[in-house]
């Protein structure tokens, strides 16, 4: 089988060891997340 088209590749579906280049979305998930509990909290939802 072509190893570029083989899906039971090892490490196929692993996460992998560095999310390389996504420093951006990671920072934007993480203050949307910081803002929802903060508003949670000081609005009274929980």
């Amino acid at each position: 089988m072509d190893p570029r088209t083989n899906p039971f590749a090892p490490g196929a579906g692993a996460t992998p060891p560095e999310l390389a280049g996504r420093e951006k979305i990671i920072e934007d998930v993480s203050i949307g997340l910081h803002r929802i509990s903060y508003c949670s909290i000081r609005c009274g939802f929980f």
